[in-house]
């Protein structure tokens, strides 16, 4: 922009860091629909995409101008995200209780996650995506080669960001947590966060008794539940109870 537009302006860029609507402001400017999940959707890249802002005082001319030449709503009577989503965090059409969605129960949520959804959630351990997956507009989404892009730990199933394996998140300190995410969006959900949805998908993980694995991880939610954080020691409780 300072090479393209001589004089002086002022400009901040953001990805999902600013407050801003980025779905409502994307949609009028022609890059796609907001779907039934409530997602903006392309019709090329579905819904797997990043949406970046420049708030800026440059004065520039629109590319859309108009609402007739907005792109159209094309999901037409599908509702497979509505269907699919286990906590029925999809209300209606277009419109969600964030207080139901995964994604806000595992990373945004602070204090214990509600009884009613625990056994829902399954594994789920940092976000959802699961209205994604189902959509029909993502099966030839083209993935990334981009490296930043890609999970960390990807060589390491033990140690690998991309389903992790439960008993070695559980059984992260503080200082293991801060180093693991480092410079991830991941800390947003605190390591108090990380644990206890551990647990909570350890508790719906089908953990056998009498299986050295099994015994392991008893112990483990054993010692969590007497931690000092009392989110991590209830959901512990919690999980040691499905266990038993």
């Amino acid at each position: 922009m300072r090479k393209r537009f001589p004089g002086p302006f002022e400009a901040r860029a953001s990805a999902d860091t600013g407050p801003v609507q980025e779905r409502v402001l994307a949609k009028h400017a022609g890059l796609g629909w907001v779907g039934k999940n409530t997602l903006l959707l392309n019709q090329k890249m579905g819904s797997w995409l990043f949406l970046g802002t420049i708030l800026t005082d440059l004065e520039l001319m629109p590319t859309v101008e108009s609402r007739d030449s907005l792109p159209a709503d094309l999901c037409g009577s599908c509702t497979r995200c509505i269907e699919a989503c286990p906590t029925d965090a999809l209300v209606d059409p277009y419109v969600m209780d964030a207080r139901r969605c995964i994604a806000y129960l595992t990373i945004e949520l602070r204090g214990a996650i509600p009884m009613e959804f625990r056994e829902q959630m399954g594994n789920h351990v940092f976000g959802c995506d699961i209205c994604q997956d189902v959509c029909p507009w993502n099966r030839k989404s083209p993935p990334t080669e981009v490296k930043e892009f890609q999970p960390r730990g990807a060589d390491d199933a033990k140690r690998s960001l991309y389903r992790p394996d439960l008993e070695w998140l559980v059984n992260l300190s503080e200082e293991e947590y801060r180093e693991v995410f480092r410079g991830s969006a991941m800390k947003r959900a605190k390591w108090r966060g990380i644990l206890r949805n551990a647990c909570n998908a350890l508790g719906n993980a089908g953990v056998r008794r009498g299986t050295e694995g099994g015994e392991r991880i008893v112990a483990t939610l054993a010692r969590l539940a007497t931690s000092d954080e009392e989110t991590i020691s209830e959901s512990a409780q919690w999980a040691l109870a499905r266990i038993k």
